[in-house]
């Protein structure tokens, strides 16, 4: 299992190599950057079994994962090392890597934030590093 800084860095060269084939696969492809096993159905199944659940964004390290309420699924992504960013799939572009604002998924798909957490698929990921603030 990789640590919240490794999965981030991993999503970090799936973006840099242009990585598709991720359309509609945000658990799948943010635990595989994890390298956690399969276990929920959809990134809102995974949430709603997750008991450390935070709900600040300000204080989530990087790779810490945030999950949103949208559609039947929901959705992942995990912090990037800038504050206020995370890593995500078919963001800004629709089947591919990118980074964005935490509130993109808000203004652009009308999802509702529920918070982050140092754990999925009920593994405790090892995070500790804050991202750095905003230039």
């Amino acid at each position: 299992m990789k640590t919240g800084v490794e999965a981030a860095e991993q999503m970090k060269a799936w973006a840099a190599g242009k990585k598709s084939g991720v359309k509609g696969m945000c658990l799948k492809t943010c635990r595989l950057a994890y390298d956690i096993p399969a276990k929920y159905p959809s990134a809102i199944e995974a949430w709603k079994a997750t008991k450390s659940k935070q709900t600040d964004p300000a204080l989530a390290p990087i790779g810490a994962a945030h999950f949103w309420e949208i559609g039947k699924f929901g959705h992942i992504a995990i912090q990037a090392g800038e504050s206020g960013k995370v890593w995500s799939t078919d963001s800004p572009k629709t089947d591919f890597i990118g980074k964005v604002e935490l509130n993109w998924f808000a203004q652009k798909w009308g999802a509702k934030y529920l918070g982050w957490t140092d754990s999925v698929n009920g593994k405790k990921i090892s995070l500790g590093e804050m991202p750095k603030a905003k230039a």
